[in-house]
Parts: structure tokens; sequence; C-alpha cells
């Protein structure tokens, strides 16, 4: 999905917990100089798409990749994204999330979706994340 946001994360599992999402945003912010200011959850087949906004500075690439990695999104992609970030020069798209994907048929087999369950989550992550009642 071509999008605005600093940080994507790719998270392969339904069982998302938001309060170690919250925790693992605090501690970030406890120790650099990003805020997130926003947040937008998508459910896909394996699981969730989370796009998140910071406010200035905004992140290098490099923290992007360090960032998304230490969020909990898929290592695999994050392993491509620090390849793709080494390369010269800097590739214009290297940090996507597919809003669908299709086989070899050209069956869409997973969609983005933004729901009930997407918003509660989304609610709840940043509620926490606010509070700053997160102990980390």
């Amino acid at each position: 999905m071509m999008t605005d946001a600093d940080i994507l994360l790719d998270i392969d599992q339904k069982d998302v917990d938001a309060k170690e999402i919250a925790e693992r945003l605090r501690f970030i912010t406890m120790f650099t100089s990003f805020e997130f200011v926003r947040l937008v959850v998508y459910e896909t087949r394996k699981g969730f798409h989370l796009y998140f906004w910071t406010s200035k500075p905004k992140p290098s690439a490099k923290d992007k990749v360090m960032i998304q990695l230490a969020l909990g999104s898929d290592y695999r992609r994050e392993i491509f994204n620090y390849l793709r970030i080494c390369m010269t020069p800097l590739p214009k798209k290297w940090n996507v999330l597919f809003q669908s994907k299709y086989d070899k048929e050209g069956n869409k087999v997973s969609e983005e979706v933004h729901s009930g369950r997407t918003l509660k989550l989304e609610e709840e992550i940043m509620a926490l994340y606010e509070t700053k009642e997160v102990v980390v």
C-alpha cells in the first residue's frame, strides 16, 4: 500500500497483544527522539498490517527498519528492507505493504480489511501508549 506512514509493520499472527506493542512503542520513545502520533490497523489473511505516523524528527531508513523489527514486524521482511536500504541509490519504494496479494493464477488470496476488530486494536494500542501507564 502506498502510504505516507513512517513505520509499517507486517505481523503474521492473529493473536496480537496490544499491551506488548504499546510497551515496545513506549520503550522506543524513551530511548529515541520518536513519538508515535497516529496508528491505522488492517487485518490480513495471516495477521495484521500496522501503519504508524511519528512526529518530527522523521525516522531515517535505518531507523525505520530497526523500529519495525523492534515492534515485531516479520523479520524476513525487515532483513530484505535492510538489504534494500543498503543499496545506492536508495530505492524510492523500499518499505511497502501490499493491500492485496494474488496467487499464480491471478486470484486474490489476501486483502487488507479495516473492521471493528482493527479499530478496537488501534484504540487499545494508542490508549495504552499515550497514557504512559505501560511498564517497560
